[in-house]
């Protein structure tokens, strides 16, 4: 995976956002989620299976949800304060 990371942010050093208060941000915001998930699709299966967002980003979800839910925790928090006004 670290490789997928060199690949997508190219010259900048894993090392130098590792560890850091800002890390996450910086992922956040630089890191184009289905380019990383494709190039890890490539790099792990060589290049057998190629992501498809509107695919595997369900089969993602669902796993996500049987086996971590409590990592979609922002997530929910965020549809709720989104959509409870508009439903009230």
């Amino acid at each position: 995976m670290i490789f997928c990371l060199k690949k997508v942010i190219g010259n900048i050093k894993i090392d130098d956002i590792r560890g850091t208060e800002n890390a996450n941000d910086f992922l956040l915001k630089f890191i184009h989620g289905a380019l990383l998930l494709a190039d890890l699709f490539n790099d792990l299966s060589k290049n057998k299976v190629s992501y498809s967002k509107t695919k595997h980003s369900l089969l993602i979800t669902e796993w996500i949800v049987e086996n971590s839910p409590s990592d979609l925790e922002e997530l929910k928090l965020l549809l709720i304060n989104t959509l409870q006004p508009q439903i009230n």
